[in-house]
């Protein structure tokens, strides 16, 4: 493989990642775990410069414009998921894009300053009217399919109690949880 193939070789790689991670969510995880390796610094949500410069900027970007691609795919339970999910990604391309802004990318800056327009966009638009997040307090253990009943009438909602908040022992959950507001 020579250096003009990289690029070729690692979209190939992120195409194989999408068809491993099937599931939108985590592989916008993933892809932005990969960023993390490839110069962007969570602590301070910036780019680090470094002598592999243009490699780690293109590793970074295919991984940004496929996040950017999956994310109309990605489906929350509450409006708070969704918002998390926003705000998880969105300094990821900020960097990028002050990055660019610094180097006088201007067609790199523009398009992830679009990206960044319509991720927020979606995730507004799609989020809107979604059940909040909210904590469930009992003064005793109850099964899941107990707190379901009482909170939505329906004890069969207990799988999304499990799930949101992994109990130790799921027949008893703690006295407090986290639960869809509607």
């Amino acid at each position: 493989m020579s250096i003009s193939n990289a690029p070729q070789a690692f979209q190939e790689v992120i195409s194989n990642l999408a068809a491993i991670y099937t599931d939108p969510a985590t592989y916008v995880s993933i892809l932005a775990q990969l960023i993390g390796q490839y110069g962007y610094e969570a602590n301070t949500q910036s780019i680090t410069t470094t002598t592999d410069d243009a490699t780690f900027a293109m590793a970074r970007r295919i991984c940004l414009d496929a996040i950017y691609q999956t994310e109309p795919n990605v489906e929350w339970q509450s409006s708070t998921d969704a918002l998390a999910f926003r705000d998880s990604i969105l300094p990821l391309f900020l960097a990028e894009i002050t990055y660019a802004g610094d180097h006088d990318e201007v067609d790199v800056f523009e398009y992830f300053n679009g990206a960044v327009s319509d991720i927020s966009k979606d995730v507004q638009t799609r989020g809107y009217g979604l059940p909040d997040l909210t904590t469930y307090t009992s003064s005793t253990s109850l099964p899941p399919c107990v707190i379901a009943e009482i909170l939505y009438g329906d004890g069969t909602r207990e799988d999304e109690i499990i799930i949101r908040n992994n109990p130790i022992r799921p027949l008893f959950m703690p006295l407090i949880v986290e639960v869809l507001s509607k």
